[in-house]
């Protein structure tokens, strides 16, 4: 949404200054280029400085 920074975002926002961006994708699917194998990987970021939001989370 137009007029709202990314929290952390030390490029074009002002909020969370001196803060990592918290950016993540969680799922990502890809066909392999020679098989042709759908592969998926899912992995949550460490659960530290920024990401301490998710101690809590234990399965998505």
């Amino acid at each position: 949404m137009f007029g709202h920074s990314i929290c952390g975002d030390q490029k074009y926002g002002t909020r969370g200054r001196g803060k990592q961006i918290c950016l993540w994708a969680y799922e990502l699917t890809i066909l392999h280029p020679i098989t042709k194998e759908e592969m998926v990987f899912k992995v949550l970021p460490e659960k530290v400085g920024s990401w301490k939001m998710l101690e809590n989370v234990t399965n998505i």
